[in-house]
């Protein structure tokens, strides 16, 4: 945040992930192999988000629901009048307000036609969703199917 408490930047996992599994040099055209870069001593502002999607407060959870469908991304800021962030609207805060209808839940995520790369980023990827997912509740399994 600035010195008038307005948002400068956003960091979520999402912006790290790729980071985090792309080595820094390739060892042949195509490959990704290699010895990965020291995550340790980043800066922060190497990976962090300047233009962040915002809703306001009277905003509907519709919309929100919507804005994250259509842009791809991981979460809403809710902002005041003053444009200062008030909440955030996650992914997961959509999981677990499907998630509570019902006593049991199974989750299935199914992707095809992916890449290796991008097979591997998504395999990924779904390891991690896969801990938050079943820390919600009434979650009794979780799979992913990719082709």
């Amino acid at each position: 945040m600035n010195k008038e408490g307005r948002l400068k930047g956003l960091l979520s996992y999402y912006d790290l992930i790729n980071f985090l599994i792309t080595p820094k040099h390739k060892e042949q055209r195509g490959d990704k192999v290699g010895g990965k870069t020291n995550f340790n001593l980043q800066k922060i502002s190497n990976f962090s988000k300047t233009y962040i999607l915002t809703l306001i407060k009277t905003d509907t959870m519709d919309m929100a629901l919507k804005m994250i469908i259509e842009k791809k991304i991981g979460s809403v800021v809710i902002i005041d009048q003053d444009r200062k962030p008030v909440g955030i609207i996650t992914t997961k805060d959509f999981l677990t307000l499907i998630i509570r209808t019902e006593k049991q839940k199974i989750v299935e995520i199914t992707e095809k036609n992916l890449s290796k790369y991008n097979h591997f980023i998504v395999k990924r990827f779904f390891q991690n969703l896969k801990k938050i997912v079943y820390k919600l509740p009434n979650i009794i399994k979780a799979k992913l199917f990719v082709s």
